[in-house]
């Protein structure tokens, strides 16, 4: 099966120690770090934002899966009517990670399902 675990870690940030769950995707070995807002591959990283983050962290929950794009805006934008929620918007985000995933050695890892949403698959680039 696919190997997924949650690591605790104490982060000390503005003056206060606060605790995070450390999201580890084993199929592709990617570790998110909530608190960072960083996510690693072996021995490099890049720095996301709030949104890239999360729509990360939804793509890696699903353990591959294609997720609809209806459900990673609810994801990351919640179920309030008053944000604004469009494809588009979201299309935007998954080009700039995608871009950032590639620092890593990762291309093409999110696959866009045609009507539907994305999924993270394994994928090595030869960058």
């Amino acid at each position: 099966g696919v190997e997924r675990r949650r690591v605790r870690k104490w982060h000390h940030r503005g003056g206060r120690i606060r605790r995070a769950a450390v999201h580890v995707d084993g199929r592709m070995h990617l570790v998110l770090d909530p608190i960072g807002r960083v996510v690693r591959l072996h021995a490099k990283s890049v720095r996301l934002s709030q949104r890239e983050f999360e729509v990360l962290h939804c793509l890696t929950s699903r353990e591959g899966r294609p997720v609809s794009a209806t459900v990673v805006l609810g994801y990351v934008w919640g179920d309030n009517p008053r944000r604004v929620q469009s494809r588009e918007i979201l299309d935007v985000y998954i080009f700039n990670l995608r871009k950032k995933l590639k620092k890593l050695g990762l291309s093409d890892a999110i696959r866009t399902v045609r009507s539907y949403g994305y999924a993270l698959v394994p994928s090595t680039s030869k960058d």
